[in-house]
Parts: structure tokens; sequence; C-alpha cells
């Protein structure tokens, strides 16, 4: 009896080691990690793949937008150059000259003065106008379109000064309303040069920024306004001391670029003070180009009808 009484003691301490053993290998063994860092993987993946997807499908809308404003432009600018009638207005220079026959005892006076240097043919320059937007979009829709969606990436937009005519549409609407003088003109062009540089400062500055840096903002606004400004003096001077009425296609003109200008600046606003995840920068610059296009086209338009009128 006290023999079996110790085997049944030994066997059952073995079983007790042996289970122990068993619970310290099952707890110091790692457990297989592949299926829990396979769902993450797997669900980043499908992320990549869905914004991939995404990007692609806003890039082959805003090919297809460009292609399309981009032929109508281009049909215009057409339309214009062959069909259009030319008229035209001239560009002066102002400068001081002497006169003495202002004076009864011969004195000299300074007096300014006004030279015709050159006549600008206004069909050929609303072509020009509509010309070149459309070649702007029609490059960016073909043989520009790689870098012109890379740029998209960035929150940078391509050849946005030649889709701007240069300014040439503030231009056509100064030589319109009166505004001759060539230091005038110069300096409208070089404006939107600058307004051009601070809209592209503004969207290098604050690429996945949540921090805004509006510096180039105020840069933007502050140049588009001196064409404004010359413009509107002019009007001004037109309807207090002009014989001639200002003629509905002017001020159509004239409304069509202010407002443009301000919606502009209001959809830029309006990307930036969003938070850097929900920015979309493809609907952004689907609404630039709508505003632009209209913009040229609606200016064009007045500018031509007022011509005809005329």
């Amino acid at each position: 009896m006290a023999r079996t009484k110790k085997s049944t003691t030994a066997k059952s301490t073995a079983k007790t080691k042996t289970r122990s053993k068993k619970q310290s290998t099952k707890s110091t063994s790692p457990k297989p990690v592949t299926k829990s860092v396979a769902k993450p993987v797997k669900q980043t993946q499908a992320v990549a793949e869905k914004t991939t997807r995404t990007i692609a499908d806003r890039n082959s809308q805003l090919n297809t937008w460009s292609w399309l404003l981009g032929a109508m432009l281009l049909a215009g600018a057409v339309f214009v150059y062959t069909q259009g009638s030319d008229a035209f207005r001239s560009v002066t220079a102002g400068y001081a000259t002497s006169d003495t026959l202002l004076n009864a005892d011969g004195s000299t006076d300074i007096v300014p003065a006004i030279r015709s240097l050159f006549d600008v043919n206004m069909r050929l320059l609303i072509a020009a106008i509509l010309g070149m937007s459309g070649v702007s979009y029609i490059l960016r829709a073909s043989v520009l379109r790689s870098a012109y969606e890379r740029r998209l990436q960035h929150e940078h937009s391509l050849l946005r000064w030649v889709e701007y005519a240069g300014g040439l549409g503030f231009v056509a609407v100064a030589l319109v309303v009166g505004v001759s003088d060539i230091a005038s003109l110069i300096s409208i062009l070089l404006a939107t040069a600058v307004a051009i540089r601070g809209w592209r400062s503004l969207e290098s500055s604050n690429h996945g920024s949540s921090k805004i840096n509006w510096s180039g903002m105020k840069v933007m606004v502050e140049s588009t306004a001196i064409p404004g400004v010359l413009i509107a003096v002019a009007l001004y001077a037109q309807n207090r001391y002009a014989s001639l009425d200002i003629s509905p296609q002017t001020w159509r003109a004239v409304a069509i670029v202010a407002i443009a200008s301000v919606a502009q600046a209001l959809a830029v606003r309006a990307y930036y003070t969003r938070p850097p995840a929900k920015r979309v920068y493809h609907n952004v610059e689907w609404t630039r180009m709508f505003i632009a296009f209209v913009t040229i086209a609606a200016v064009s338009v007045s500018i031509y009808g007022h011509l005809l009128a005329s």
C-alpha cells in the first residue's frame, strides 16, 4: 500500500510539473502576429488605392474641362480674327512742353501734352486674349498634362499667366474706357504679373500648412487693385467731362472684371481657411478655371459688342 501511494504521488507530481512546463511554454512563446498586422496593412493599401483612384478621376475631369474650355476659346478667337471688324484705339505718351502762345508778354509756360505713339487694332487684341487663354487650356490637357497634374499635387496651377492672357484683358478694358497712356497700360501688365506671382507665393508657402501665411494673398489683392483704380478714374472722368455716354457694354465689361476678381479672392480664401486634411485643390482649380473662362469670354464679347455699337 505504501508503495502504491508513493507511485501515485510521484505520478501526480510529474503530471503537475508537465502542466506547469506547458503553461510556461505557452506564456513565454510569442503569439503569431501575422493576422493582426495584415489587417492594418490591407486597410492602408485600400485607402491608398482609393485615394489614387480619386486623384485620377479628378485629373480626368479637369482634363475634359480643359479640352472643352480651350476649344471654345480658340473657336472664339478664330471667329473674331476672321469675321470681326477692325476698330482702333490710340496708345499715347504724356509729357511736358513749353508754350509761348499762352502769355501775351512772350513768357514761356510749361504745359502738359499728349502724343499718339501707335494704334491698337482691338479686333486683333481680343483674338489674342481668347487665343492665349485657349492655348493654355489645350496645352495643359495635352503635351503638358503630366507636368500640370504633378503641379496640382503641390497645390499649384501651370500656365496661369498665359490663361489670364498676361493681363491683356485688363488692357482691353482700359483702352475702351479711355486709358491710353502707355505708362498706365504697362503698369496694368506688370501689376497682373505681380498678382500672379503673389498667388504662387500663397500656394507654395501654405502647402499642407494649418497656419496660413496671407502675405501672398495681400500682394495678389493689392496688385489687382491697380488696374481697378486706373479704370475707375477713367470711368469717372469720362462720365463727368466727356460728351459721349458710357455704353452698356463697357459697364458690363467693367462689372464682370470686378465681380470675377472678388470671386477669385473669395474662392482662394475659402480654400485656405479649411483644415489641410479637407482641402481639395482640384475643386478650387476647377472653380478658378471656370471663373477665368467666364471672365475672358464675357469681357471679350462685351468689348466686341461695344466696338460694333460704336
